[in-house]
C-alpha cells in the first residue's frame, strides 16, 4: 500500500503547499541580500529610474484594461453551476474564485518581476563597476531568483490551496475518486486564468519589445552623431516586459498546466494526483540549493560564466532526481511498481537539460555565427537565405527529442507518462526562470553602464550581456519544447475528459478541424508580424517630430506610444485564440477540436523553432560581426544589423504561439465535461455566436485603430515629398 492510499485532498497536495511556502520564504532572504547592494551614481540612477517608470506606466495601463476584462471571464463562469456534473450549485463559485486566483497570481507574479528586474538594474551597474564580473553576476542572478521563487511560490501555493477549495465540502452522494477527479476539473479555472493573462501579456509585450527595439533601430538610421534617441528608453523598458514579464508569465502558465494535465489523466486515483504536487514541492527545494552554486571569479569570461549558470541548473537537477526516488518510492508499494514513472521524471529531466543546450547549438555557437556573418559581406539577401537555412535545419533536433520522449514515456507509463515527465521538466521552474531572466538584466545593465560612461563596468557587463544571449536563446528552445509538451499533455487529457479513445483524420470533420489548426498559427503570425510594422512606424513618427523639434523632447512621450499602440495591437489576436476552440467545437464538435488542437501544436511548434531560431542566429551573426569582423565600419556589420533588426520581429512570433497553443488547449479542457454528449454537427447554430464577433470586432479594429494609424503615416510620407 502507498503512503497516500487512503489519504485526502489536503494530504494529497501537503507537499505543494510547503514547497510554495519554503518559496515565498526564500524570497524574503534573496530580497534582504539583494537590497543590501548599493544604487549608482546619479547618471546610473537617471537612467534606471527612467526605465521603471516606464515599466510601471505599461502595467498601470495594462492591467487597468485587463481586470475588467478577466471580471467579465469570472462571471460567465456562473453558467459552470447549471451545468455542473455534480449538480453542485457552488461549482460555478469554485471554478470561477479558481480562474480569478489564476489570473490574479499569474498577474502579480509577473508585476514583481519586472519591479526587481527594472530595480537590479542600478545595483548591477554598480556592482559592476565596483567589484566586476563575479559581484555584478551575484546581483543580477539573485534578483532574477526573486521572481523565479515568488513564480513557483505563488504557482505552487495558488494551485495546491485551490485544489483543497475544490474539494471541500462535497456532499456525501460523491465517493473520494469522484471528489478529488471534480477538485482537478474545476482547477482547469485557475488554469486557464493563468492562460488568459499569459496571452494577453505576452502579444502586448512582444509587440511593445519588438516595435521599440526596431522603432529605436530606425530612428539611429535618420540620427545625427549629437542626437539622443527618444526610443532608447522605450527599447530599454521593452526588454524587461518582453522577455522578464512576458517570457516569465509564459514559463508560469506551462509550469500551471503541466501540473493540471497531469493531475486530470489521474483519473481521481489521489497517489497520481498527489505526484505532480509533489515532484513541484521538492523542485523548490532543488532549486534552492542550485542557487548556491552558481558563481563566477572576477576574471571571468563569457563561457566561465556560462558554465557557473549550467553548473547550478545540472546540481538541481540531480538534486531533484534524487528526492523524485524517494517520492515514487513512498507513493506506491514499492519503487519496483512505480518504475515506470520514475523513468518518465527522469526522462524530462534529461531532456529539460539537453533541450537548451542543443538550440544554442544551433543558434549561436560560432561557427554558425560565422557562416552568416560571412554570407553578410556579400550583401542582404545570402545573409537572410543562410540564416533560413539555419532556422528550418534547426527544428529537425527538438522535434526528434519531443517526439522520442513522447513515444518513450507512453510507453512506460501511458497518457500519464508524457503529463508527469512535462511536471518533471519544469519541476526546477524556479532556478530555470531565475537563469532566463538573467539575460535581459545582464542586457540593460550594458546599455545603462554605456550611457553613462563607465568604462570598467560596461567591461564587466558585456561578459554578462555575450553570456545572457546564449542563455536567452536556450531559453527560448527550453520555452517551446516545455510549451508543446504541456500542450500535449493537456490535449490528451481533454481526450480523456470528453472519452475520446481516437480521432480518425479521415472524417470530414476532424480533417476540417486539423486543417484549420495548421493554417491558424500562420494567420496568428500574420497580424503580429503587421502590428509590430505598426507600432514602429508610430514611434519613428513621434521621434522624428521630437528630433525635428516640432514636439518638445521627451523620452516617456515614445514609452506612452508604445504602450498604446501594443495594447491596440493586442486585441485581435487575443480574441481569434480565445474565439477559435469555441467556433470549432460548436460547429464541428469535440473530434474536430481534437483535430485542430494537434493541426495548431504541430504547426505552431515547427513555425515557433523556425522563426525565433532565424531571428537568433541573425543576431548572433551581428554579435560575432562587431567583435571579431572588420569593425562596425565594414559591410558586413551594416548588413548583419539590417539583419537584426528584422530578426528581432520575426522572433516576436514565437513566445505568442507559446502561449496561443496553451489557451486553446486549456480552453478545450475547460469545456471539455460539457462536451461529452456533443454530437458531430450537434450545436452547429451556437458556433455563429463566436463567428459573429471575430467578424465584427476587425471592422470595428480598422475603424477606430488601424484606419487612423495609416492616415496619420499617409501624411506624415506626404509632408517629406
Amino acid at each position: 500500500m502507498g503512503l497516500l492510499t487512503d489519504a485526502g485532498p489536503l494530504e494529497a497536495v501537503s507537499l505543494g503547499i510547503a514547497g510554495g511556502g519554503f518559496a515565498l520564504v526564500f524570497v524574503l532572504v534573496l530580497l534582504l541580500s539583494l537590497k543590501s547592494n548599493p544604487g549608482g551614481n546619479e547618471q546610473v540612477n537617471k537612467a534606471g529610474d527612467a526605465i521603471r517608470d516606464g515599466s510601471k506606466s505599461f502595467f498601470a495601463s495594462h492591467y487597468k484594461y485587463l481586470f475588467q476584462l478577466l471580471v467579465i471571464y469570472g462571471i460567465n463562469f456562473l453558467v459552470y453551476s447549471i451545468r455542473s456534473p455534480s449538480s453542485d450549485l457552488t461549482d460555478g463559485l469554485r471554478i470561477g474564485g479558481c480562474f480569478l486566483a489564476g489570473a490574479l497570481l499569474s498577474a502579480l507574479s509577473s508585476y514583481m518581476g519586472v519591479a526587481i528586474s527594472t530595480d537590479s538594474n542600478i545595483r548591477t551597474s554598480q556592482a559592476a563597476e565596483t567589484d566586476g564580473v563575479s559581484k555584478a553576476l551575484k546581483v543580477a542572478f539573485t534578483a532574477s531568483a526573486v521572481y523565479g521563487f515568488v513564480a513557483a511560490g505563488f504557482a505552487l501555493l495558488g494551485l495546491s490551496v485551490m485544489f483543497f477549495l475544490s474539494t471541500l465540502g462535497r456532499t456525501d452522494d460523491i465517493t473520494p475518486t469522484q471528489g478529488a477527479d471534480l477538485g482537478m476539473e474545476l482547477l482547469v479555472g485557475f488554469g486557464l486564468g493563468c492562460s488568459i493573462m499569459s496571452m494577453f501579456a505576452h502579444i502586448q509585450g512582444s509587440i511593445f519589445a519588438k516595435s521599440s527595439d526596431l522603432g529605436a533601430a530606425l530612428v539611429k538610421n535618420e540620427m545625427d552623431g549629437g542626437a539622443q534617441n527618444p526610443v532608447a528608453v522605450a527599447e530599454r523598458v521593452g526588454v524587461h516586459i518582453g522577455d522578464v514579464g512576458g517570457n516569465g508569465g509564459d514559463l508560469f502558465e506551462t509550469f500551471v498546466l503541466a501540473i493540471i494535465a497531469a493531475g486530470t489523466m489521474a483519473n481521481g486515483d489521489i497517489t497520481l494526483i498527489a505526484l505532480p504536487f509533489w515532484l513541484a514541492g521538492a523542485g523548490v527545494v532543488s532549486s534552492a540549493v542550485g542557487f548556491f552554486f552558481v558563481s563566477v571569479g572576477n576574471d571571468a569570461s563569457k563561457y566561465s560564466v556560462l558554465y557557473g549558470l549550467y553548473r547550478g541548473k545540472l546540481v538541481a537537477a540531480i538534486i531533484f532526481s534524487t528526492l523524485a526516488t524517494v517520492i515514487v518510492s513512498l507513493l506506491f508499494d514499492s519503487i519496483g511498481s512505480g518504475w515506470g514513472i520514475l523513468c518518465c521524471i527522469i526522462l524530462g529531466q534529461v531532456f529539460g537539460l539537453f533541450v537548451g543546450q542543443i538550440t544554442e547549438a544551433f543558434t549561436v555557437s560560432s561557427c554558425i555565427s560565422k557562416s552568416v556573418a560571412n554570407g553578410g559581406a556579400t550583401g542582404p539577401v545570402t545573409l537572410v537565405l543562410k540564416a533560413l537555412a539555419y532556422g528550418f535545419f534547426s527544428c529537425i533536433a527538438p522535434a526528434v527529442l519531443i517526439v522520442a520522449l513522447a513515444l518513450s514515456t507512453i510507453y512506460l507509463s501511458g497518457a500519464y507518462g508524457v503529463g508527469i515527465a512535462a511536471v518533471s521538466m519544469l519541476s526546477n521552474f524556479a532556478l530555470i526562470l531565475a537563469t532566463d531572466t538573467c539575460a535581459p538584466v545582464s542586457s540593460n545593465v550594458a546599455s545603462i553602464t554605456a550611457t553613462a560612461g563607465l568604462e570598467d563596468a560596461y567591461e564587466a557587463a558585456a561578459v554578462l550581456e555575450s553570456a545572457g544571449i546564449t542563455i536567452a536563446s536556450g531559453g527560448k528552445g527550453y520555452a517551446v519544447s516545455s510549451s508543446v509538451l504541456t500542450s500535449v499533455s493537456v490535449l490528451t487529457a481533454f481526450k480523456v475528459t470528453v472519452g475520446l479513445t481516437s480521432v480518425d483524420t479521415n472524417a470530414p470533420t476532424v480533417l476540417a478541424g486539423l486543417l484549420i489548426g495548421v493554417w491558424f498559427p500562420f494567420f496568428i503570425a500574420s497580424i503580429i508580424l503587421f502590428s509590430i510594422n505598426r507600432a514602429a512606424e508610430s514611434m519613428l513618427i513621434e521621434a522624428r517630430q521630437q528630433l525635428e523639434g516640432i514636439a518638445e523632447s521627451n523620452s516617456s512621450s515614445c514609452v506612452d506610444v508604445a504602450i498604446k499602440r501594443s495594447f491596440q495591437e493586442m486585441i485581435l489576436p487575443s480574441l481569434f485564440g480565445c474565439m477559435l476552440p469555441f467556433i470549432v467545437g460548436y460547429l464541428f464538435g469535440p473530434l474536430a477540436l481534437a483535430g485542430m488542437l494537434t493541426g495548431s501544436i504541430a504547426t505552431s511548434m515547427m513555425l515557433n523553432i523556425t522563426l525565433v531560431n532565424t531571428g537568433t542566429i541573425l543576431d548572433g551573426a551581428l554579435n560575432y560581426t562587431g567583435i571579431d569582423g572588420n569593425g562596425r565600419a565594414s559591410i558586413a556589420f551594416r548588413t548583419c544589423e539590417m539583419g537584426s533588426q528584422l530578426g528581432a520581429a520575426v522572433s516576436a512570433v514565437g513566445p505568442v504561439l507559446n502561449s496561443l497553443i496553451k489557451l486553446m488547449s486549456i480552453i478545450a479542457l475547460a469545456l471539455g465535461p460539457f462536451m461529452t454528449s456533443w454530437e458531430e454537427w450537434g450545436l452547429w447554430y451556437y458556433g455563429f455566436i463566436p463567428v459573429g464577433i471575430c467578424i465584427v470586432m476587425p471592422v470595428l479594429v480598422y475603424l477606430y485603430v488601424w484606419k487612423d494609424a495609416e492616415e496619420v503615416v499617409s501624411r506624415r510620407d506626404a509632408s517629406q515629398v
